[in-house]
């Protein structure tokens, strides 16, 4: 098959989504297909392959990882055209989406998108009141949504939160398959010593976006108070995003600026290096629709504690292979602090966890869409063909 993605973020950014495109086209490649990536140009960065297409883009100063495309040019469609593609992917509802799916209707291929963000929970980063905004998002998603063959979320917590908006077409469950193997190789040893920490010293861990949307005010507080009560324990944040200076002043304040280190964004080879030097994944957002860094924390090994909330509650048996918390500061401290204190504990809960992990292959994962796109594919054609075509319940094996 030949596959374009769309998508309004890409590299030089590193977030979910990107880390989600990256496995599933890595894998559909290596199922011997072909995954074309059209996303935003981001100034300065040059270093993409021939299978990445780039539109011209806006840098805004509020968000300047997340530049705006403008999608126009009389050469779009052509280009599109001659390459000749079996289905289109798009990953958000936004303009890039809207050329993708407008490119899918002409060319009559099918649409599928895939739901990364729980929107509705980002409305802060506009500059108009939320009781305007909600509705005019929740309607755009809604629309987009229902003029796509298919929708993959990546928990069935998503599915609900669309179908309580008034999604109607297809919906099917599809987490991001985690590079276990890959995120197994990190180097403990480089990133203690480049945190001029010792090999037997405790280590917590971020790994996400310094924002509001995560919750990080109150993982920091959290994790300030647990590091007054161990003294033998340092605190490792990994993520770029606009609290990062208010992050700073906070910890620069307090007696612990010494044990808080934030790293600031890295490559994601670098994040597996972090995974390695670790000891415990804090994690504090309530806003995830699957919580992809908590997957690969515990195929690293890494007991996790985080918020219980949508996404992450799918990935964690709390008690067995990690822990869920109400987001209560006194519940969090608790259960971090019995983690450190109890070295059969930790061993425990890393090895369920890793084996846990297994379960989310990127293979599995890859092997399940292009077996989506399969089914998408024959009931266009048997469509353009006069047959009925089939339902979804019909192919059995795409939806297992």
């Amino acid at each position: 098959m030949n596959i374009a993605f769309f998508s309004e973020c890409y590299h030089p950014t590193l977030n979910g989504i990107v880390v989600s495109i990256d496995t599933f086209s890595q894998y559909l490649r290596r199922l011997g297909h072909r995954v074309h990536i059209h996303a935003p140009y981001y100034r300065g960065y040059h270093d993409d392959p021939p299978d990445v297409s780039r539109f011209p883009a806006l840098r805004v100063p509020v968000v300047p990882q997340y530049p705006v495309p403008i999608p126009v040019g009389p050469r779009i469609a052509a280009t599109f055209i001659h390459r000749r593609f079996d289905v289109v992917h798009t990953h958000s509802v936004f303009a890039l989406s809207h050329v993708g799916a407008s490119l899918a209707e002409r060319t009559d291929v099918p649409l599928v998108s895939t739901f990364h963000t729980m929107l509705l929970d980002y409305l802060h980063y506009t500059f108009v009141p939320e009781q305007m905004t909600r509705p005019f998002v929740a309607n755009l998603i809604r629309r987009y949504c229902n003029h796509c063959d298919l929708m993959i979320v990546p928990t069935a917590q998503v599915s609900d939160f669309l179908r309580k908006l008034g999604v109607v077409t297809e919906i099917q469950p599809l987490p991001t398959g985690i590079d276990v193997e890959f995120i197994r190789g990190g180097d403990r040893e480089r990133v203690r010593k480049a945190l001029g920490l010792p090999l037997d010293r405790k280590l917590l861990l971020y790994v996400g976006r310094l924002a509001r949307e995560k919750n990080v005010t109150f993982l920091v507080d959290a994790v300030m108070h647990v590091l007054r009560e161990h003294p033998g324990v340092d605190f490792a944040m990994v993520g770029e995003g606009p609290l990062k200076d208010d992050i700073r002043e906070q910890v620069g304040a307090s007696r612990l600026a010494s044990r808080i280190h934030i790293v600031g964004g890295v490559s994601f080879e670098e994040v597996r290096d972090y995974y390695a030097a670790a000891d415990i994944m804090t994690f504090a957002s309530k806003t995830e629709t699957q919580g992809l860094v908590v997957g690969e924390a515990m195929a690293a090994g890494l007991p996790v504690v985080a918020v219980r909330a949508t996404g992450v509650s799918e990935f964690i048996a709390s008690g067995e292979d990690g822990f869920l918390v109400d987001e209560n500061p006194g519940a969090f401290v608790r259960t971090l602090s019995a983690l450190l204190s109890s070295d059969s504990l930790r061993s425990s809960i890393s090895t369920r966890a890793r084996c846990k992990a297994q379960q989310f292959s990127a293979e599995a994962s890859a092997r399940r869409l292009e077996k989506f796109y399969q089914v998408l594919i024959a009931s266009r054609k048997d469509f353009l063909q006069g047959s009925p075509g089939k339902r979804w319940g019909d192919h059995g094996s795409a939806a297992a």
